[in-house]
Formats: C-alpha cells, structure tokens, sequence
C-alpha cells in the first residue's frame, strides 16, 4: 500500500478525474474550467498545510513529461492539465508512478475502446498507412483519426499508483 493517505487533496484529485472521464466520454474534451482550478486549488490546500513543494513538485513534475509528451502530438493538451491538476494535489511521486500506470493501462483500454466503437479497422488501416508511408510508398488518404477517451484511463493509472507502492519508480 502506497503512503498516500486520503487527504482531504486526493479527494479533489478524484472529484476532478469523476469529473474529466465524465466529460470525455461525454464530450471528448477535458475543460480548462477543470483543470486550472484544480492545479490552484492542489497548490493552495498542499501550500496552507505547510507542505507548498508537495504540490508544486508534483505540478513540475507532470509538466514536465505530460506538456512534453503533448508537444511530441502523442497526448492531447487536456490530458496533460489532467495529469498537471492530479500532480498539484498528489505529488512528485505518485504522478510519476501513475504515469507509468496510464502507459501500461493505456494499450489493453484503448483497445477495448476500438472494440466497442467499432473502429478496431481504423487503427489497423492506420498502421498499413503508417507503414507504407515509412517506406515512401504511396499510402494514399490518410485514415480518419480514432480519438480515444482518455480521462478514464488516466483515472484508472491514479488510483492504480496510489493504492499500490508499483512500479515505486519515485520514493523520493
């Protein structure tokens, strides 16, 4: 069991993951309205209980892999002030252990997606495009893009890193 306890900060982070895989899978957006209150709300509650570079470490700490994983077009940008929210309020730690939950979590979930949205043919038409491309052959139209809900999946990595001391990658 991780040292995290239930503070009264990761239950704002889990009222805010409710409240982003709602929306996705609503929407499939995760709302500004959410997030940057969020991240104050994490850095105010860890600051007044005197622990201010809990929740500004963790606010770094997901900027810097989640706003570099969004630059690199590999996450969207309200994944990454999800996970820079979550990191306000749980820490360095925890948000860098979920993150390597969410990579793990995120193929087999993805795929279920596929599966249910019937858009498994996608992401193989996908690859072949990908492939053909890489060769410098001609891949023809690109496919439509298969967007994924990922708040769900980002949820799931958080509860997995703070019920759990794995991967422990950070018990710093």
């Amino acid at each position: 069991m991780s040292e995290l306890t239930l503070t009264p900060q990761v239950a704002v982070a889990f009222i805010a993951l409710a409240a982003a895989s709602y929306t996705d899978l609503k929407d499939g957006k995760i709302p500004n309205a959410l997030t940057f209150p969020v991240i104050a709300l994490g850095l105010v509650m860890n600051g007044t209980s005197g622990n201010w570079a809990f929740g500004l470490y963790g606010l770094l700490a997901a900027t810097i892999i989640h706003f570099s994983v969004f630059a690199l077009g590999i996450q969207r940008g309200g994944d990454a002030k999800l996970f820079m929210a979550v990191g306000a309020c749980i820490g360095h730690s925890e948000i860098i252990d979920a993150t390597a939950w969410y990579a793990i979590v995120y193929a087999p979930v993805g795929f279920l997606q596929l599966i249910i949205k019937g858009k498994l043919g996608n992401l193989v038409d996908t690859i072949k495009w990908s492939m053909a491309k890489a060769r410098s052959m001609d891949a023809g139209e690109k496919p439509e893009p298969t967007m994924l809900r990922t708040a769900p999946i980002i949820a799931a990595a958080v509860v997995g890193a703070w019920m759990t001391n794995w991967p422990g990658l950070w018990d710093g």
